[in-house]
């Protein structure tokens, strides 16, 4: 667990913050070029972020299957790269802490993202879209409250028209 109080401050520096358990933000956090990692271990299957927090880089990864609540109403931010990685039959679970309500992610211009083996629900992307593309492509699930989260042809192209054959006139 990371937790930093109304009056603390923690900077990133350049350096890998790995939790497996909450990460608290109470107070500030400063990014800097650092990366944040929570990952499977000490038996941990749920992690909660609660507060807004800008980070730099975020991961969130598990070959075991677990849960990250992120706090209703609240924004986390990501600057630089964003990865969100379950497994075949082990899915990383994105979820908000109060069902219903959605949590907020808001994945800056120009930063980039890995993203597969997911299962969102309450959950708000207000920058980039996250997982831009089909959820099948994404091997994801998304549940209800959901927006932004992989949305086809996201990127502002045009989309691929397929003809689809008719009998003619008077068919």
């Amino acid at each position: 667990n990371l937790a930093i109080g109304a009056v603390g401050q923690i900077d990133g520096g350049s350096g890998v913050i790995g939790v497996s358990g909450n990460f608290a933000n109470g107070g500030a956090f400063v990014p800097g070029t650092s990366e944040v990692r929570s990952v499977d271990g000490c038996g941990a299957t749920t992690s909660a972020f609660t507060g807004a927090t800008q980070f730099y880089r975020l991961m969130a990864s598990t070959t075991t299957g677990r849960t990250l609540v992120l706090q209703a109403g609240f924004t986390q931010t990501v600057t630089g790269a964003l990865t969100l990685a379950g497994a075949p039959g082990n899915l990383l679970r994105m979820r908000s802490s109060t069902p219903g309500s959605a949590a907020l992610f808001d994945l800056a211009p120009g930063a980039t993202q890995q993203i597969g083996h997911v299962d969102v629900a309450d959950n708000h992307a207000t920058g980039q879209v996250i997982g831009q593309g089909t959820l099948a492509s994404f091997n994801s699930v998304m549940g209800p409250n959901t927006s932004r989260w992989f949305v086809p042809n996201a990127g502002g192209g045009t989309a691929t028209v397929t003809p689809v054959p008719t009998l003619g006139t008077w068919g």
